[in-house]
């Protein structure tokens, strides 16, 4: 089966010699066509080239994110199974699904795998979807300060810009609802709320270690700050509020509150009420 084999520019380890590598792999069962996609017409062009062929991409979360949420816009999402070789920084989606972190032996996981249906987090604002999590706080602020040292720290960037975002600041009022209860009523601080489709964030930290992709239900976490923490904390001790399960999750900063939000490492801002849900058996990943 001939393949369509789709390479980020921002993928974050992406090297020449693993995707020749890999490419080598999946030319074992066809002709392989590279397109590089530097931007979103240039991915669109891609996937209008796509007709009967195997879909790759060689990248990272934030990658795989576009590609989904590009496939989701066409339509198309739950007829194209994805191949997935992780060659970007974090490579958290890959880890939960027990990919193979080298190129090659992805690649031959491709080629060798079946399909496997995964859910997809949907959102009223921001990019629409989320493939992996999505955090609100002083998680998605280290993702912000990461982000401006991938190119000097590589995988280092993320504890690196964890250990910055605690000298930031302590908390924001928000609300937050999973379903039709009342997990945060906003009248205390929080440092970070997060919603998970897979296990993981910031290149491996198990923030929902028990999560399924394909149970139909989204896992919540919700951190507090309680007291002052010990040297090297930023002077902030950290303790859990809460952990819940749910089809959908609201939040809703005070008046005046902004937070920044990482969306499978696309980075913004959270100024007003935003909910997320689960699209149970969205799309498929070609796994082991």
């Amino acid at each position: 089966m001939d393949t369509l084999l789709l390479t980020s520019p921002g993928a974050g380890s992406a090297s020449g010699s693993e995707l020749d590598a890999a490419r080598g792999v999946l030319a074992e069962d066809g002709a392989v066509e590279t397109a590089e996609t530097s931007s979103r017409e240039s991915l669109d062009a891609a996937l209008d080239r796509v007709a009967d062929r195997r879909l790759v991409l060689a990248g990272g979360d934030g990658s795989l994110h576009e590609l989904v949420k590009r496939l989701w816009r066409r339509g198309s999402l739950a007829d194209v199974p994805v191949g997935l070789l992780p060659m970007g920084t974090g490579n958290d989606f890959a880890r939960y699904l027990d990919l193979p972190l080298d190129a090659e032996g992805a690649a031959r996981v491709v080629l060798t795998g079946r399909p496997r249906w995964l859910d997809l987090i949907r959102s009223d604002g921001g990019g629409g979807v989320v493939v992996n999590a999505v955090h609100l706080g002083q998680g998605a602020e280290a993702a912000e300060r990461a982000g401006a040292l991938k190119g000097r720290l590589g995988r280092l960037a993320y504890p690196v810009g964890a250990v910055a975002s605690l000298f930031g600041p302590h908390g924001w009022h928000l609300h937050v609802n999973v379903d039709d209860e009342v997990i945060a009523d906003g009248s205390h601080k929080l440092l970070m709320v997060a919603i998970g489709n897979g296990s993981s964030i910031g290149g491996g930290a198990p923030v929902f270690p028990d999560a399924d992709a394909g149970d139909g239900a989204l896992d919540v976490l919700v951190l507090g700050p309680v007291g002052s923490g010990g040297p090297g904390t930023g002077g902030q001790a950290f303790r859990l509020v809460r952990r819940a399960r749910g089809r959908a999750v609201t939040i809703t900063p005070s008046k005046g509150v902004e937070v920044e939000v990482n969306a499978d490492g696309e980075l913004g801002k959270l100024k007003a009420r935003r909910s997320w849900w689960v699209e149970p058996s969205a799309w498929s990943v070609i796994c082991p």
